[in-house]
């Protein structure tokens, strides 16, 4: 697995199937995992390139500075538990005021279609990206039609009857219930 800091840094995909998704994946909970070992099935060295496309730093840093969450992992983390999947690579895509002002349409079609190659996108049911968070796994599936890439959308994973998510385990965190919240990240 390559961890690539830039979009400039990722090799040309030519000729290969892309495989993306794209997120912030504070945490690598059970959600983030069910994606990853999706994304996973498609990697084949040589073949198909199966691609994680997150942000650094996290977005609020940028668009909310008052409303930052603790972070659930580090960087360094985060690339640590992703070793644990079948992924080519992980792009940090710098968040910077450029990335965040860009509509969501410009970011599939410039980012994801043009520059990383996506032929399938598999998106978590609750993915926002783009200028006002405008862009979400419908207008994926708009694009998709329109520019030659497939989407999947993942549905929402449960512990417990609650929806496993970053800021349910950091709120769970916050209340001590470490337990609850290691049932939702699978892991201590």
């Amino acid at each position: 697995m390559h961890v690539f800091n830039s979009f400039e840094e990722v090799p040309s995909p030519e000729g290969m199937n892309v495989t993306l998704t794209l997120g912030f994946f504070d945490g690598v909970h059970l959600g983030h995992r069910r994606i990853l070992d999706r994304v996973g099935m498609f990697y084949d060295p040589g073949v198909q390139v199966s691609g994680l496309v997150t942000f650094d730093p996290h977005p609020s840093e940028l668009l909310a500075p008052d409303k930052v969450p603790q972070l659930l992992t580090t960087k360094e983390e985060k690339i640590e538990i992703l070793k644990d999947f079948k992924l080519s690579y992980i792009l940090f895509a710098p968040f910077n005021a450029e990335l965040a002002q860009m509509p969501a349409e410009k970011f599939v079609d410039e980012m994801l279609v043009r520059r990383l190659g996506a032929k399938q996108i598999i998106a978590g049911y609750d993915t926002r990206f783009g200028s006002g968070k405008r862009g979400d796994v419908e207008l994926l599936k708009k694009m998709g039609a329109e520019k030659g890439f497939t989407v999947e959308k993942i549905d929402v994973v449960r512990t417990d009857n609650k929806s496993v998510s970053s800021t349910a385990i950091r709120e769970l965190l916050l209340k001590g219930e470490t337990t609850a919240a290691e049932a939702m990240l699978g892991r201590p």
